[in-house]
């Protein structure tokens, strides 16, 4: 596949003029100006005397904004006597809203057509010129409509049932409404390859598999696993060595939320829907699945410390006896949690490393350790993070999040944001981005940060209008990735690991990533790999560089 820029004959002129260091007069600059303008609207033909800020842009977006700069000197410069004073007030208002949107050089960006057209509303929801002007004014919902039916066309081929009503509350007619749409340039191709990494097929399971966890040895996972004829769960592990596939204990008549081994025992967290209280806390002991408590309300997350198993929730009475919000088993009796500045409240998140155990309840973060419940500082814009993570090691616990642009380090009452570059953007809507990224599970490994869901990936860095696209061709030739689902963060960058589909789980068992897809198989690839693989890549972009 051919690859190459797409600049016009203008543009080119100017970029060799440019390089050549020649210099234009005033006449010239105008000229060269004027065609650069007719390229984003070629409403300004016969307007070569109306043009006040003339040089040369460079790149879309500053080509759009003189374009935009140009127009609000022309409105500004033309009789309004024939107005009445609320239209006049309107398109005062209009034309300071378009000087803020001109200024301020968000556009859309145009990755849908090989030539120069108007987008009311890209994918990433920025409106154009003049869609902007109906949003601020209290019309979005007009331009979303215009959008979702119109996208691609011209201000005077657009009909809308409120469009000439709203134009003549304006206070700008058609032509300059006219004016003032631009266009936009095609996208710039940038060589790309499928994510390379090599995925090889674990033995399928009996069943769908729902979720990984580590076994009890070291080459061991266990999966739980929807019954083929029942809405039963049950659980079998592989044995890495065997490469087979072996039954633990009965089905349990409901869905397993969370599994956790303590001194080689296995409990669960399950959901048994035919019972007064559904959430449990089972063990297995002889084969069989033994209740130990259940719970007045949902089980969100079970963790291991210091030999004890933790249990978080909202609920409020374990064994309709025992008041708590976070209970705590040992020695498989269940006791209320207590310790020194420990708050009664419900926590959504908990996990645990080898120093320290840790909660999240609405946004604050509590570390317990040597007996005491201590708070640490919240995760930072908490209400904007729609889908996160954590995880911890010593005492540092991790936030991850693409709406964090990385990670969030929390330790001894300090924060800090590891910035990650790379471009994330959600899985659903393909052609048209909207929602939010969705995370499954993440994990810091040797200090690498693992993130799986739903999600497309590619190593790019984002840049606020990006006219570039990514075009498929060799590793060879790339200097960059692309893929979905499973992100592996090494030198603050993300790196996507697999070309295609989801990942719901995944579990690292002997520097192996073993990874559960969104169509219940399972695959590994060697961590080792995934670095040398990275690190070719690495050097592949600084020679492009």
């Amino acid at each position: 596949m051919e690859l190459r820029r797409r600049y016009s004959k203008t543009a080119l002129f100017l970029i060799c003029l440019a390089s050549l260091g020649l210099k234009l007069n005033a006449q010239e600059m105008q000229a060269k100006c004027y065609e650069q303008l007719l390229e984003v609207n070629t409403q300004w033909k016969g307007k070569q005397n109306k043009i006040e800020h003339s040089y040369i842009a460079f790149s879309e977006q500053e080509l759009v904004q003189l374009h935009l700069i140009n127009v609000v000197s022309y409105l500004k410069q033309q009789n309004t006597s024939h107005l009445t004073t609320q239209q006049v007030t309107q398109r005062e208002m209009h034309i300071k809203t378009l000087e803020f949107y001109a200024k301020r050089g968000r556009f859309p960006l145009n990755h849908l057509r090989q030539e120069r057209v108007p987008i009311f509303i890209d994918a990433q929801n920025t409106h154009c010129a003049v869609g902007y002007l109906m949003k601020e004014s209290g019309h979005g919902k007009m331009a979303r409509e215009i959008a979702d039916q119109q996208l691609l066309f011209y201000l005077r081929d657009i009909e809308h049932p409120d469009l000439l009503s709203w134009q003549e509350a304006s206070g700008l007619s058609l032509d300059e409404l006219a004016l003032i749409q631009p266009t936009y340039g095609p996208p710039v191709p940038v060589c790309a390859a499928p994510s390379p990494i090599e995925w090889k097929n674990v033995k399928p399971a009996k069943g769908e598999i729902i979720s990984l966890f580590k076994g009890n040895f070291p080459s061991s996972l266990i999966a739980v696993i929807k019954s083929e004829q029942s809405s039963q769960h049950e659980l079998a592990s592989y044995s890495t060595r065997t490469q087979d596939w072996e039954k633990i204990g009965d089905p349990v008549d409901g869905k397993i939320l969370d599994l956790k081994i303590l001194w080689g025992e296995i409990y669960l967290s399950v959901l048994m829907y035919h019972e007064e209280m559904p959430y449990q806390l089972l063990k297995l002991k002889d084969n069989k699945w033994q209740k130990l408590a259940h719970f007045n309300g949902s089980v969100n997350a079970m963790s291991i410390f210091q030999n004890k198993l933790y249990v978080s929730g909202h609920f409020s009475k374990v064994n309709d006896s025992i008041s708590c919000y976070l209970a705590c088993m040992e020695e498989d009796e269940i006791k209320a949690f207590s310790a020194h500045g420990y708050r009664q409240q419900k926590y959504e998140k908990m996990c645990a490393s080898e120093s320290a155990l840790y909660f999240v309840a609405s946004g604050a973060i509590y570390q317990y350790k040597a007996d005491t419940v201590k708070y640490m500082n919240g995760i930072q814009y908490h209400q904007y993070l729609n889908s996160y993570e954590i995880t911890a090691i010593g005492d540092t616990l991790y936030v991850i999040s693409s709406g964090l642009g990385g990670y969030q380090k929390n330790f001894n009452k300090q924060s800090q944001t590891v910035y990650v570059r790379g471009q994330i953007y959600p899985e659903i809507n393909m052609d048209y981005n909207y929602g939010q990224v969705a995370f499954s599970h993440c994990e810091i490994y040797k200090g690498h940060g693992i993130l799986a869901g739903a999600f497309r990936a590619s190593t790019m860095d984002p840049q606020i209008n990006d006219e570039r696209v990514l075009v498929e061709c060799s590793v060879e030739e790339s200097a960059h990735w692309f893929g979905h689902a499973l992100l592996y963060e090494k030198n603050n960058r993300y790196y996507p690991l697999m070309s295609k589909g989801r990942v719901r789980d995944f579990v690292i068992l002997n520097n192996q990533i073993f990874a559960l897809k969104g169509d219940g198989k399972v695959c590994y690839a060697s961590i080792d790999m995934i670095n040398n693989r990275i690190d070719s890549l690495a050097q592949i972009a600084s020679m492009k560089e």
